[in-house]
Parts: C-alpha cells; structure tokens; sequence
C-alpha cells in the first residue's frame, strides 16, 4: 500500500543520510538520538500545553527529524539492536501520550458536533495507541502491517502540525481521532483477512 510514510521515509532518509553519517562519526549512538528526539518532544508538549501552539508544533519537527537520525545512525554504524529498536518505539508512544495530553490538559480542543474537546482528545490519543498496539500484536503472529492504514504516526504528525500552524487544532484532533479508529479496523479486517485458518 502507497503512504504518506513510506514516501515521507525515503525523502527524509535521503535529506538526512549524510548528517547521520556524520552523527555516527562523531560518536552519536542511536540509543542517544531516541533520547534527543524524546526530550525535544516533551519540551514541544510543554509549548503546547501554555498555548504556544506554533512552538509546540516547530519542535514536533524537529523531535521527528531526531527520530529519524537514529535509524539512519543505527543503519550506518551497523549498531542496530532489538533494545535499541524497543527504546525507540517505546519513546514513539512516549512522545505521543505526551503530544495529546498537553493539548487536553491545556483546554486547546473545542467542542465539536456536540461532543467536548476532551472526548475528540482522548479518542485521538487512544487511536494512536491501538493503532501501534495493533501493528505490535499482529507483526508477533507473524503479519507484517507497515504500510497498512490511512495513517500511521508520521501522518498523524503531518496532519496535527499543519492544523495547529494553521490555527484548526480541533479540526485536525477531531480528524485523528476518525482516522485513527478507521486505520485500526482497517489494520484487524486485514489480519483476519490475512490468517484464513483463524
């Protein structure tokens, strides 16, 4: 399946091969990176939660580009690990928990079609999460779902980082919340489509 990830991946993999090269050279492990790329998210959610929206939303960016780094770093110095590749995903949903709850927490969600802010919130954070918890569940029995959903996290970044520059945070939270749900239905029809014998 064509996404939004998978082609965002091959740009940002070329843009950024030649710093990850340097990172490796001058020491950087991606174990180190993960951890940049997480604490420049959490200072973003900060941002976030006082209001600053645009901040937030600049240093998202740049948290996202740290996590890129390390797996291009991971790559080039051949120190990619399974511990390496669990710290990186555990710091994903990390940095997620931390994205969405800054923005409930500091009331920036309005109401919409006679639901409250906090009920869009929460929907969008639980779909990102059972959207990863799908994908872990069935890729350990066995069914690879890279690829497979209308958003994956990258997307959901894209689409909360326009709509809070924009000025639409709402629009953009209650938008996650449906395409989050929606990719992970997509994600159990698939696996159940996959395994015929279940």
């Amino acid at each position: 399946m064509l996404t939004v990830s998978g082609n965002l991946k091959r740009r940002s993999d070329t843009l950024l091969r030649p710093m990850a090269r340097r990172l490796a050279k001058a020491g950087f492990t991606p174990n180190v990176l993960t951890a940049i790329g997480l604490g420049i998210t959490l200072a973003a959610a900060y941002f976030l939660y006082i209001g600053e929206i645009i901040v937030g939303c600049v240093l998202i960016f740049f948290g996202a580009c740290a996590d890129v780094l390390d797996g291009l770093v991971a790559r080039y110095a051949k120190r990619a690990t399974v511990g390496g590749a669990f710290f990186d995903s555990v710091s994903d949903r990390f940095s997620d928990c931390a994205i969405f709850c800054a923005v409930i927490l500091g009331g920036h969600i309005g109401d919409f079609l006679g639901f409250s802010g906090l009920f869009w919130g929460l929907a969008a954070l639980s779909g990102a999460l059972l959207t990863s918890y799908v994908r872990s569940l069935a890729e350990a029995k066995g069914v690879p779902m890279m690829g497979r959903g209308l958003v994956e996290r990258p997307e959901r970044l894209i689409i909360f980082c326009v709509t809070g520059v924009l000025g639409f945070l709402t629009y953009g939270i209650v938008a996650l919340a449906i395409l989050g749900y929606l990719t992970v239905f997509q994600r159990i029809f698939y696996f159940y489509k996959t395994n015929k014998n279940i």
